[in-house]
């Protein structure tokens, strides 16, 4: 069930007209093309795995990635009708046995005027249902681009967000 919403999800984000995509994305409607560009599969668990090893760090870095988990931190640094620029840190989870949980994280740019509106900080008393606020569980398409390293030695990877939505 998973897989057919992320895969509903991305034919989502990059729906339009038929003839303008031809235009722009000549290729990516060949499904082997397609498969080589967008990585549906990878989750933050898979970027993770993949600080430790140069090889599949490249692979990934290579594709856009559609990924889902929540967001637990938000911040605005820019919005301006020219400029923009947030931060967010998105995560998820999995179960180890019964009495640990993994958590996994990234961190997730978004530098276009495109998001202007789309995130906030404090959400208003009755938030638009399209409103990005901490503990929505959102879908991105984003492209891997550098690993931070905290203060802990903890390495977090960076995305570039292309497009951002809330999963209801």
């Amino acid at each position: 069930m998973k897989r057919v919403l992320l895969f509903t999800a991305v034919l989502l984000l990059m729906s339009g007209t038929v003839s303008s995509q031809e235009a722009s994305l000549p290729g990516l409607f060949d499904p082997e093309t397609f498969r080589e560009s967008v990585d549906v599969r990878s989750s933050l668990a898979t970027l993770t795995r993949a600080v430790d090893d140069p090889q599949a760090w490249e692979t990934l870095s290579q594709r856009i990635l559609v990924l889902d988990g929540v967001v637990s931190s938000l911040a605005v640094y820019v919005d301006e009708e020219d400029e923009y620029y947030a931060e967010i840190e998105l995560v998820a989870g999995a179960w180890q046995g019964v009495e640990r949980v993994e958590i996994y994280r990234a961190w997730v740019v978004l530098d276009d005027p495109v998001f202007a509106g789309l995130l906030t900080e404090r959400p208003p008393r009755d938030p638009d249902p399209n409103l990005i606020v901490r503990n929505n569980r959102v879908l991105l398409a984003a492209r891997l681009v550098d690993l931070f390293v905290e203060e802990d030695g903890t390495a977090v990877p960076v995305l570039v967000a292309y497009d951002i939505r809330n999963v209801r």
